[in-house]
């Protein structure tokens, strides 16, 4: 993260962990990036319709191909530069060949932690 960013926070869309909701949250150098949930096009269909008949604003929201996933964050930072900010996220997108492709084949871009017993 840039050093002009202090605080973030958020629900993110991964290619690669596609079935996921991740929580990002970095506070100073500490950051953390979770599954909180599975996002609700990836359940079946009959349940996906419940939620969508239970919460206006989900329906309102939903797209067609990609359903509840999206990405959705906060960034408090100091002498931020909007225009570098943007052009460093963008980096972050996929490519319209990665886009197209198997997204299974992609490198895993977090690294896991193990827990020790």
């Amino acid at each position: 993260m840039p050093k002009e960013i202090v605080r973030a926070k958020g629900i993110i869309w991964c290619a690669t962990h596609n079935h996921y909701a991740l929580m990002f949250s970095q506070a100073g150098p500490s950051i953390s990036i979770n599954p909180v949930a599975y996002w609700v096009a990836e359940l079946p269909e009959h349940e996906q319709m419940q939620y969508l008949k239970t919460n206006s604003k989900l329906k309102e929201e939903w797209d067609l191909e990609f359903g509840d996933r999206k990405t959705e964050f906060a960034l408090i930072g100091v002498r931020m530069d909007p225009k570098e900010i943007e052009a460093q996220l963008d980096n972050c997108l996929l490519t319209p060949e990665e886009f197209d492709s198997d997204w299974s084949s992609l490198p895993n871009p977090f690294v896991e932690e193990k827990v020790k017993n």
